[in-house]
C-alpha cells in the first residue's frame, strides 16, 4: 500500500502528504521511542496534530485497568488525568476499547455523563480541541489505541488514509520497542526510582514524594535526572508515561 501511495504521489499531491509518506519507512525502523515520537510529530504537525497518546490495555473487555500509555501530554494534564482516573469515563478511551477502527472525536455521540462532558472541556484548555483515534486489537496481544489531537482536524480521504498509515506504523514499532527496550529499561531502575515514578504516576508532586520517602527535595531532582537518562526521556512527564507504558508501573 505504501509503495502504491508513494508511486502515486505527484506534484499535485499536497506537500504535507508527500512529506508524511517520506517518513513512514523511517518511522517503522526507529531504534528508540524518543526518535519514534519525534518522527510522528514531524509527520503529523502539518495536519494540525500537536499531541499524541498511545494506550495499551491488558483486558479488551475492560477499560479499568488501562496499564500503560505513552504521550507528550503536559505534566499538569498527565497528573490530573491519571490521579483522578479520568480514563475510567473518557469517551475516547471507551470507544477505542469497545471497537477497533478509526474515528474522529467529534463523531462520538454525546458524552454519557456530566463528568465526560467536563473532561472534553478540560482537554480543550490543554490544546486538545479536536482529535482522531486509531484502535487495533488483531495484531498484538493487547488492545492498542493511538489518539492524536490538536486544533481542528480537517482531512480529505487521502490525508486520512496517510494519517492512519502513520498511526499503524507508530503503534507497530512502539509495541516492538516496548518489549525490546522499554520494559528492560524500567526493570533496570532501582527500587527507589521505581517508587518515585509510582508516586508521580499517582499525582504526587516532588514535595510530597520527598516527604513520603524521607529524603531531601534536592535528592529527588538527582533521582529524576538518573531516571530520565535511563529511560531516554525528555522530562518528568515522558518518564512517567514511559514507565506506565512499560506495564511495570501502574496507577494505584
Amino acid at each position: 500500500m505504501l509503495a502504491t501511495m508513494v508511486d502515486g504521489a505527484s506534484q499535485s499531491t499536497p506537500p504535507r502528504v508527500r512529506h508524511a509518506l517520506g517518513l513512514v519507512s523511517r518511522l517503522s525502523r526507529c531504534p528508540s521511542t524518543g526518535l519514534l515520537t519525534e518522527l510522528l510529530l514531524e509527520a503529523l504537525e502539518p495536519f494540525g496534530v500537536s499531541t499524541y497518546a498511545l494506550w495499551a490495555a491488558v483486558n479488551p473487555e475492560r477499560v479499568d485497568p488501562l496499564t500503560s500509555m505513552l504521550s507528550n501530554w503536559s505534566d499538569e494534564w498527565l497528573i490530573l488525568y491519571m490521579s483522578e482516573r479520568k480514563y475510567l469515563y473518557d469517551p475516547v478511551v471507551q470507544e477505542a476499547v469497545k471497537r477497533p477502527g478509526n474515528f474522529f472525536w467529534r463523531d462520538i455521540s454525546s458524552p454519557a455523563s456530566p463528568r465526560a462532558g467536563e473532561l472534553f472541556k478540560q482537554a480543550r484548555q490543554f490544546g486538545m480541541i479536536d482529535g482522531f483515534t486509531m484502535s487495533a486489537r488483531a495484531e498484538w496481544p493487547v488492545v492498542t489505541a493511538l489518539s492524536l489531537s490538536g486544533r481542528e482536524l480537517q482531512w480529505d480521504e487521502l490525508e486520512e488514509g496517510v494519517v492512519s498509515m502513520l498511526a499503524h506504523s507508530f503503534i507497530a514499532r512502539g509495541m516492538y520497542l516496548r518489549e525490546e527496550t522499554v520494559i528492560p529499561a524500567v526493570k533496570a531502575l532501582s527500587s527507589q526510582e521505581r517508587r518515585i515514578l509510582q508516586l508521580a504516576a499517582n499525582g504526587a508532586p516532588d514535595k510530597t514524594i520527598a516527604s513520603d520517602l524521607s529524603i531531601q527535595r534536592g535528592t529527588i531532582l538527582s533521582h529524576w535526572e538518573r531516571i530520565r537518562t535511563k529511560l531516554g526521556a525528555a522530562d518528568r512527564a515522558q518518564s512517567v508515561a514511559i514507565a506506565l507504558w512499560s506495564g511495570q508501573i501502574n496507577m494505584d
